[in-house]
């Protein structure tokens, strides 16, 4: 009677022994894939650009999209200069900023930019009635894009004589992954 009890008592013993054992396996085994797809996004291409125009751009027309033909830095291949559209690569969190500059012109001119995502604005610049100086402004921001999503500026309000100023780091724009 008491070798059966302890035989029994055993048997208890090992069947929630296995039970966790197998459950230690299922953990193991979820935090092996959280591992793996963790080392697989640290391990991805680095995607940042930045780009200027050669030349100033003398009177644009409204929806006009700037193309940045001078590429300084394009890691990730995801801007293009013909098109002056950047197209997010991977799905993730980006930090983008253009910079605008116009030159001193006379009479009432004004000249407005947008930052613009699939088409829709997350940024602006009014670049407006600067008789006496060169003006330059910036617009920098944050956004969460999924693959594919393009990201491009875009002439928008326009008046008068107005140009963006080219070569020399005076009009340009720039991104990167943050991840």
């Amino acid at each position: 009677l008491c070798v059966a009890s302890l035989e029994e008592r055993l048997l208890v013993s090992d069947t929630a022994l296995q039970s966790e054992i197998q459950e230690l396996r299922t953990k193991v085994s979820a935090l092996e894939s959280k591992v793996a797809s963790l080392e697989s996004k640290s391990t991805s291409s680095p995607v940042v650009f930045m780009s200027q125009l050669s030349q100033t751009l003398v009177n644009p027309a409204k929806g006009h999209i700037v193309a940045f033909d001078d590429v300084i830095t394009n890691v990730g291949h995801a801007y293009s200069s013909v098109t002056g559209v950047f197209r997010a690569p991977v799905d993730g969190n980006y930090m983008f900023s253009m910079i605008g500059t116009t030159k001193p012109e006379p009479g009432g001119h004004s000249l407005h930019l947008l930052l613009k995502r699939n088409g829709n604005t997350i940024g602006y610049i009014f670049l407006d009635s600067n008789h006496d100086y060169y003006l330059k402004r910036t617009e920098v921001t944050v956004v969460s894009l999924t693959s594919g999503d393009e990201v491009f500026v875009q002439v928008d309000a326009v008046h008068g004589t107005h140009s963006l100023v080219g070569c020399c780091f005076h009009t340009h724009f720039s991104g990167f992954l943050i991840r």
